[in-house]
C-alpha cells in the first residue's frame, strides 16, 4: 500500500504563494526599467549621435541650402523671429541642453558655468546641425581670465586675472587673447563676454574678485584696446561690461544699487566704453 505524501500546512502554502509574487513583481520591476533606460537613451543621451548617424557627410549642409532662404523673412513665423533674438543662458555641460535650444530656433546662447565635458565642441556641433533654416546659435562665454573664464578647463594657457593682465605690454595683451580666442573660436564659440572695463575702486566687489584692470580710465582704455584687439585677430566678437560701470557698486547679484551722477561717470566710469566703442567694440553689457 502507497503512502500520501504529507499534505503542505497553510503556512507553507502562504510562503510559496508570497515568494512567487515578489519574484514575479521583482522580474517585471527589473524589465520595466530596463525598457525605460533603453527609451530614454534613445530620446535624450547622444541626440547629436543619433541625428549625425542618419546622415551622411556634407549632407546637412547641402539640404539646408536647398530648402530654405534665410532672408525670406515673410516666410518665418512670429515665433521664429522671437526665438532668433533671445540670448539663452545654459550651463557648458549641459549638451542635451544645446541639442534642445538649437531645435528651437534659440539665436544666441550663453555658456555660463557648469563643468565643460572634454567632448563639449563636438556635442555643441552636433547640436548646430538642428538649428532651423541651417542658422547656427551664437555661442558666448564669460571670458574675462582669472576666476571669470569658464571655459578655461578646455584651454591649455588660460587668461591670468585682469590685475595681472594689466601689468603686460599691449603687444604681450594681444598675443595672449589672440591665442586664446583663436582657442575660443576651435571650441564653437564665437562672443566672448568681456572684457570688464569697470574701474577700480579698492574695497569695492569687483576689486575684491580681481575683474578690473585698473583705477585709471586711461589705463583701462589701453588695456582693453589691446585686450579686445587680440580677440578680434582670433575672430572672435566682444560685449564690453558692465555699463555704464560698477567698480564701485556692492554685488549687484545679491543687492541693488545706486551709481554716480551722470556728470560724474562722464568724467571716469564712461571714459574706457566711449573709446572702445568707437575702437570697434560689437557689444556692450
Amino acid at each position: 500500500m502507497n503512502e500520501q505524501s504529507p499534505k503542505p500546512s497553510t503556512t507553507t502554502v502562504v510562503l510559496r504563494v508570497l515568494t512567487s509574487t515578489v519574484i514575479a513583481i521583482i522580474a517585471t520591476y527589473i524589465i520595466l526599467v530596463a525598457i525605460l533606460l533603453i527609451s530614454v537613451r534613445n530620446d535624450l543621451a547622444l541626440p547629436g549621435e543619433r541625428f549625425l548617424s542618419q546622415i551622411a557627410p556634407g549632407e546637412v549642409e547641402e539640404e539646408v541650402e536647398e530648402e530654405v532662404d534665410v532672408f525670406d523673412l515673410d516666410s518665418w513665423s512670429t515665433e521664429e523671429l522671437v526665438a532668433q533674438i533671445l540670448f539663452v543662458m545654459t550651463p557648458s555641460d549641459d549638451t542635451v541642453g544645446f541639442y534642445i535650444l538649437a531645435r528651437q530656433g534659440i539665436g544666441s546662447i550663453v555658456l555660463s558655468g557648469g563643468n565643460p565635458a572634454d567632448d563639449m565642441a563636438e556635442e555643441l556641433e552636433y547640436a548646430q546641425h538642428q538649428a532651423p533654416r541651417g542658422i547656427r546659435m551664437l555661442v558666448s562665454s564669460d571670458e574675462e581670465g582669472g576666476e571669470v573664464a569658464y571655459l578655461s578647463k578646455l584651454i591649455s594657457g588660460p587668461l591670468p586675472s585682469p590685475p595681472e593682465i594689466a601689468t603686460w605690454s599691449s603687444d604681450q595683451i594681444r598675443d595672449a587673447t589672440r591665442a586664446y580666442g583663436e582657442k575660443l573660436a576651435n571650441l564653437g564659440s564665437h562672443l566672448v563676454l568681456a572684457p570688464a572695463l569697470d574701474l577700480t575702486v579698492p574695497g569695492a566687489h569687483m576689486a575684491e574678485l580681481d575683474r578690473t584692470f585698473s583705477g585709471d580710465p586711461t589705463k583701462v582704455s589701453e588695456v582693453g584696446i589691446a585686450w579686445m584687439n587680440g580677440m578680434h585677430d582670433a575672430g572672435m566678437s566682444v560685449v564690453l561690461k558692465h555699463w555704464p560701470g560698477i567698480g564701485s557698486a556692492p554685488d549687484t547679484h545679491n543687492t541693488a544699487t545706486t551709481i554716480a551722477p551722470l556728470e560724474t561717470l562722464e568724467q571716469a566710469d564712461l571714459l574706457p566704453f566711449d573709446i572702445l566703442i568707437d575702437e570697434g567694440a560689437e557689444m556692450v553689457m
